[in-house]
């Protein structure tokens, strides 16, 4: 490893573990010459076991869907910024800034798209409009291109409303981390192929509809929501509100929620696409474990930070060989829901 400028070589006694994440840890592999063959050939970089080491990429992904209301539902752009604040966070853990990512409920539903009991969306509630403030700068952070970003923000600025995120808890379309070369610190190349199958589209476009109907309802018509209108630039030959419509509004301005998981996934010896064992163990490598969410099988119907650091503390109890959670009671008296309830 290379640390202020110096190269050290560290040898391990036992074992590595290798906690680098979803993009991280395949890329040290392929670095070090576990991964795909035909890949580690073509940058130049001898094959020691030849493991879909950044295959199965996946990721969360969301389309957003604001609406106006007569009221503010949360803190102003100024309230956000403000010395006030800042203390309250800081000091008391409370205030506007204490709200994680401005989201203030979630929900989960299951489309029509989806075969088992699990949900397939989630819907995040927004106290605020995404381009009402600019403590989130979501072109810069989500990689929206001006183009589709501009008229988005235009509708928004100065206005009051709240923001309907609709997610994609189950994405059938799998990315892939590759190296672009064997140079050291050269960045990892990353296509997520986001929407690259038709059924996440049609998945987040019903999901649209199922905010659409909350968006509706009793509730929210005390606020007198309405939904925010602007001109989604690949999308304005098509009527507004059309099933049509909103595919075209998912390809055009989705954005990534940040899960990547599952480029170094876990599974059963007859498994082609796994590179982990059930302890962790990469496959034909003596010593050598994953502990982080590129182990996951698939992206979990949720967050990842949890089922991340669940995933650390599994891995702690089978290096020592251990049950930290023996002796922690189970209820036995929670009814396990037989379904997730269907759209409204």
């Amino acid at each position: 490893m290379e640390r202020d400028g110096k190269i050290t070589v560290v040898n391990a006694r036992k074992e590595v573990i290798l906690s680098a994440g979803a993009i991280g840890s395949p890329q040290i592999l392929l670095r070090s010459g576990i991964g795909p063959q035909a890949h580690l050939n073509f940058i130049g970089i001898p094959v020691i076991a030849d493991l879909p080491v950044g295959e199965n990429l996946q990721d969360h992904i969301m389309l957003q869907v604001e609406y106006y209301t007569n009221v503010s539902l949360g803190p102003t752009p100024a309230d956000l910024g403000s010395t006030q604040s800042e203390l309250m966070r800081s000091l008391l853990g409370t205030g506007p800034l204490s709200s994680p990512a401005l989201v203030e409920g979630t929900g989960f539903f299951r489309t029509k798209w989806h075969d088992d009991a699990r949900p397939d969306i989630q819907l995040l509630f927004l106290w605020t409009l995404i381009g009402h403030t600019k403590m989130v700068p979501s072109d810069k952070m989500n990689n929206i291109n001006a183009e589709n970003w501009k008229p988005m923000e235009a509708a928004q600025e100065g206005k009051l409303g709240f923001t309907v995120a609709v997610a994609l808890l189950h994405p059938r379309s799998r990315g892939t981390v590759q190296l672009r070369s064997k140079g050291a610190k050269d960045p990892p190349r990353i296509n997520p192929k986001f929407l690259y199958d038709d059924h996440d589209v049609d998945v987040l476009a019903e999901g649209v509809q199922i905010a659409k109907k909350l968006a509706s309802t009793n509730a929210f018509k005390q606020y007198d929501a309405k939904p925010v209108v602007y001109a989604v630039p690949h999308c304005q030959a098509l009527t507004y509100d059309s099933e049509e419509y909103w595919k075209c509004r998912v390809r055009s301005n989705m954005i990534t929620i940040f899960h990547p998981t599952s480029t170094c996934k876990m599974g059963a010896t007859d498994d082609p696409m796994a590179v982990v064992d059930p302890e962790l163990r990469v496959r034909g490598i003596q010593g050598l474990r994953v502990a982080d969410a590129s182990i996951m099988p698939d992206v979990p119907s949720g967050n990842t930070n949890a089922p991340s650091i669940m995933i650390g503390e599994k891995a702690a109890d089978l290096i020592l060989g251990t049950n930290s959670v023996k002796d922690i009671p189970l209820p036995a008296d929670i009814d396990q829901p037989e379904s997730i309830p269907t759209p409204l």
